[in-house]
């Protein structure tokens, strides 16, 4: 279960992070710091929400009601996922538009 929460730590940074283009596009257009996280950290949530609501529905298709640990599973994963997400794009947000663009993969 850690591992899963590790993975979507991991698996969300790296999303956020591979869209630096766009990211440094909307800073250099003048864009607010606070503007550019929110429309990351909104876009995250969207697809996050789209993905687990998803499973989900496939799990109850496929098992019946799911209990409480795995309620509880899913939310650990849902905060690991959106901290993942904030955590990168918080870093992205900490520098310039050229700054970011200038940094190699």
């Amino acid at each position: 279960y850690v591992l899963a929460g590790i993975i979507a730590l991991v698996v969300s940074y790296l999303l956020v992070v591979s869209r630096k283009a766009e990211f440094a596009t909307m800073r250099g257009l003048g864009a607010p710091r606070l503007c550019s996280f929110l429309s990351f950290f909104l876009e995250q949530g969207i697809l996050l929400l789209i993905g687990a609501g998803l499973g989900m529905t496939l799990w109850l298709l496929a098992w019946g009601a799911p209990s409480s640990l795995h309620l509880w599973l899913s939310a650990g994963f849902v905060v690991c996922y959106l901290a993942g997400s904030a955590i990168s794009i918080a870093v992205m947000n900490r520098a310039s538009a050229l700054a970011i663009l200038a940094d190699r993969e």
